[in-house]
């Protein structure tokens, strides 16, 4: 019985390998087929995202079986369960790379922004963070789990640096802003990627350390990023923000923002004059893997203008342009 349940186990980990080397790989595809511009890359992702659903589908079966047939117990018991919560991870993870692909599809076919290099940088990065998280899992190694989390830092920061980058783009030049905008939620799926590599390397302390870590963040990394982050004000009339302490005022009184309500309004303000659609908004804010409709934008901005304008029904900050979406007025 033991022999069988360890020989079951060791399948299981193979397994999960298989998928995290097809969901990286995923990865790697989506971006190439970005940056040399290859349709026949973009197909492959899309043919290659078939086999990784039929993939999870096995291991969640697998681990299924394993708990009704095998009974593990102690550490077999939490290393069969922690391996279904990471293969749910490392399907989403999959998913981004389709979610990729599919930008890539309109990207291709138009005229680069600008040369690629702080995305492949990201999509590397994920990967590596992929295979160490795994690796961590399978080997139980603690060390190399909390590397994955430094890792997921400076992700965020490249996410950070291709944002400002491409903002100064569309700010010289509106008509790169739909191009510009779709290469932001490359670097947003790619972010979403790392926070799945990261669910992993967290699920592993906490089978081997007993620790949750879910959520926090080491005060060096917030000490060094709010030294190194230079303080951003805005303001208009009745109206002041402070972008790095997330701090709103209104005739200089705080205003309590939701976190999504502050990116919006950041937003907006970052494109000052600048007409979105509903549909804009919706991709950049709330991405294609929720379901949402376009509603939910009107929702957003109605409770922003309750917050900011004076007189909601008469807005001067955030101005409807109807039957198309929403801008902040210059």
């Amino acid at each position: 019985m033991r022999k069988h349940l360890d020989q079951a186990l060791k399948d299981l980990k193979e397994k999960l390998l298989t998928l995290a080397s097809l969901a990286g790989e995923m990865i790697g595809e989506s971006i190439r087929a970005l940056v040399e511009r290859d349709s026949a890359l973009i197909q492959l992702v899309f043919e290659r995202e078939e086999e990784a659903d039929r993939l999870c589908i096995e291991i969640d079966h697998f681990c299924q079986n394993l708990l009704s047939q095998g009974q593990p117990t102690g550490v077999d018991l939490r290393f069969v369960t922690s391996a279904i919560k990471i293969n749910a991870n490392i399907e989403r993870i999959a998913d981004q790379a389709l979610n990729i692909a599919q930008r890539g599809i309109v990207l291709i076919k138009e005229p680069p922004v600008k040369p690629l290099i702080d995305i492949p940088r990201m999509a590397n990065l994920v990967q590596q963070m992929l295979r160490e998280s795994l690796d961590a899992f399978v080997w139980e190694d603690g060390s190399l789990a909390r590397k994955v989390l430094k890792d997921d830092d400076e992700v965020d920061n490249l996410r950070d640096q291709v944002y400002r980058e491409l903002l100064t783009y569309m700010m010289a030049d509106p008509t790169l802003i739909p191009r510009a905008l779709q290469l932001i939620l490359v670097s947003r799926h790619l972010e979403r990627a790392a926070d799945h590599a990261t669910n992993i390397a967290e699920d592993v302390i906490y089978i081997l350390e007993g620790k949750d870590v879910r959520h926090q963040e080491s005060l060096a990394s917030r000490k060094g990023r709010d030294a190194a982050f230079q303080p951003r004000t805005f303001e208009k009339g009745r109206l002041w923000v402070n972008f790095s302490t997330y701090e709103v005022k209104v005739e200089g009184k705080p205003v309590v923002l939701t976190p999504t309500e502050f990116k919006l309004l950041r937003f907006l303000i970052d494109n000052l004059g600048r007409v979105f659609t509903r549909d804009e908004l919706l991709d950049l804010f709330w991405g294609q893997d929720v379901a949402v409709e376009p509603r939910t934008v009107d929702v957003h901005i109605k409770r922003l203008r309750a917050k900011i304008e004076k007189d909601p029904t008469n807005p001067q900050f955030l101005l409807t342009h109807r039957g198309i979406g929403y801008k902040f007025a210059e």
